[in-house]
């Protein structure tokens, strides 16, 4: 069995396989490499777009699918094509359970595995909430809490991008439940995980929603001493996605 006494996750949504993959794809790459995370939740899969990604050196992928995938065309002549999402752990980390939750909308999904590290059984979920009402955002919110009561006395991680502000009802709400990683290292969410300033300037991505704060990395009965939001990564105007990866460390040698 594998000992881990850091337990590093990240969640990254990685923007399919739209908008300049080809130049996208070796930076999302990169910024795994350079994470080294244990786990990365993955949001926005295109599964067949995405190969490349779900494919990386070292990890296994556990793939979410949506009953009915997400098209969105608002971007002008790029479709962006959401198949669901995906979780990459470590080869040698063991998996003892799966489950996964379909939201009502059928196009968003969360899935959730445990893994024993560390003499340890921890529970990690990974989702993606609706982009465009704080109602459905709400809504979903709470089915993933119901869905997650049985576990709760565990030690849980639940990461993705919730597509809420840290001033939002969701966010209130969810932090009744969990803390927030970022806030408990950094007395503070970050300020901006979206958008990056992918193709100039963040002025392009203003009608989709407002800069801030989207991503985040949740967690119970676990102690937390590391958070960043990887910035630094890109090409001349590319990034690699038009969200920042968030990452959390987690001391699995403290008792919680």
């Amino acid at each position: 069995m594998i000992t881990i006494k850091m337990l590093k996750v990240s969640t990254f949504n990685i923007l399919n396989s739209c908008l300049y993959y080809e130049h996208r794809s070796p930076l999302i790459k990169r910024t795994i490499d350079e994470m080294d995370s244990d786990i990365v939740g993955l949001q926005e899969i295109d599964y067949n777009g995405n190969k490349d990604i779900c494919n990386h050196p070292g990890y296994k992928f556990i793939y979410s699918p949506a009953p009915i995938p997400l098209m969105w065309t608002e971007l002008g002549s790029i479709n962006l094509k959401i198949d669901g999402n995906g979780i990459l752990i470590k080869n040698d980390i063991k998996i003892l359970a799966e489950g996964y939750l379909t939201y009502k909308s059928n196009t968003r999904v969360a899935q959730r595995m445990k893994i024993r590290v560390n003499g340890r059984e921890i529970w990690v979920v990974n989702t993606h909430l609706d982009h465009i009402t704080e109602e459905e955002r709400l809504e979903q919110a709470m089915m993933l809490i119901d869905w997650l009561r049985p576990m709760m006395n565990s030690a849980i991680i639940v990461m993705g991008d919730f597509n809420c502000v840290p001033e939002s009802e969701t966010y209130e709400f969810f932090s009744r439940h969990f803390k927030s990683s970022m806030k408990e290292v950094h007395g503070k969410e970050p300020d901006v995980t979206w958008p990056t300033e992918m193709l100039g300037s963040r002025e392009n991505w203003e009608r989709f929603g407002e800069v801030g704060c989207y991503d985040y990395i949740w967690f119970k009965n676990l102690n937390v001493v590391e958070g960043r939001v990887l910035t630094h990564i890109k090409d001349g105007q590319f990034y690699p996605s038009d969200h920042y990866p968030v990452q959390a460390i987690f001391d699995l040698s403290i008792p919680s």
